[in-house]
């Protein structure tokens, strides 16, 4: 676990204003959300390296390209606002049983509810951009979802920073508010920046699970010999190993490629190339390596 050091300015400025124990609900109420979020991230047998807290809130760091599994990524991403829902629901079934102080349960509650509502915003890092990219990548794949995600987040970034100047100088919203709108910014275009590496931490991470089980999954697909590498890249996402059949019109297949000799080659070739070039000079297969087992076909 590990804090921001603008966080400890926040922190400051509660203290000095005579409202600590407020910070310590607010960042009570993190806490818990991260760690629904780490919770089901283990269940899914994901690793939680650390996490981090900002002034916006925390991020859950897992190891491995989660991106590329967009219903693991939607259901991690669910689990914070929806323990936050449920923290808030609990704390209204006590109060109004006349259990807590009100004032105090109230509050507890509206940060909940905050914390929700705010994290379900459509924007990366946010937990509602996640879920958007998720049921994006179902049908534009994991990059082009991603990048249409982080011009809708910057753009959002930039109107909760406009609209944070225009409020604190009117006297009607926090300071802190623009700074929110500048972190959505600054994260969402690291979340773009970090998805580019997301096929070949997939590789890396597959190989890795190929040595040490000998046998894994398999899905072939069928795509033409003049599309690019960068296509194919484009549509990697989930835990079976994809397996590339390179189709030539009127001569059939000239060729077969797995996603971890396709990282390779686009690394060596560039990704702009076409993938009869990644097939060529003698790495071309037929079948896939013993072990593998193909479940089904699709063609592009």
């Amino acid at each position: 676990m590990t804090v921001n050091p603008l966080l400890l300015l926040v922190v400051a400025a509660y203290a000095y204003a005579g409202a600590f124990i407020d910070w310590a609900t607010v960042f009570a109420c993190l806490i818990l959300h991260e760690l629904a979020h780490a919770a089901v991230a283990s269940g899914f047998g994901l690793r939680v390296l650390e996490i981090e807290f900002t002034p916006i809130g925390g991020v859950a760091r897992l190891d491995g390209p989660i991106e590329l599994e967009p219903e693991v990524e939607a259901a991690v991403a669910m689990a914070g606002p929806m323990n936050s829902l449920v923290l808030a629901g609990i704390a209204y079934m006590l109060l109004r049983s006349g259990i807590g102080r009100g004032e105090r349960a109230e509050f507890f509650i509206a940060i909940n509810l905050a914390l929700a509502v705010f994290n379900l915003l459509p924007a990366l890092p946010l937990d509602g951009g996640r879920i958007l990219r998720a049921l994006l990548a179902e049908r534009l794949g994991v990059a082009q979802a991603t990048a249409r995600v982080v011009r809708l987040s910057i753009a959002l970034g930039w109107l909760v920073a406009a609209g944070g100047v225009a409020g604190a100088v009117a006297g009607l919203l926090n300071p802190v508010v623009p700074a929110v709108g500048i972190f959505i910014v600054l994260g969402a275009r690291r979340e773009g920046r970090a998805a580019g590496f997301s096929p070949l931490r997939s590789a890396v991470r597959k190989r890795a699970a190929f040595e040490e089980a000998g046998t894994m999954r398999a899905r072939v697909i069928a795509v033409h010999e003049g599309v690019p590498i960068r296509r194919v890249l484009d549509m990697l996402s989930g835990s079976d190993l994809l397996i590339i059949s390179v189709l030539a019109p009127g001569r059939g297949e000239i060729g077969r490629i797995n996603e971890m000799e396709l990282v390779e080659r686009a690394l060596e070739l560039g990704v702009d190339v076409p993938l009869r070039a990644a097939v060529s000079g003698g790495r071309s297969r037929s079948s896939g390596p013993s072990g593998w087992r193909n479940e089904g076909e699709e063609h592009y």
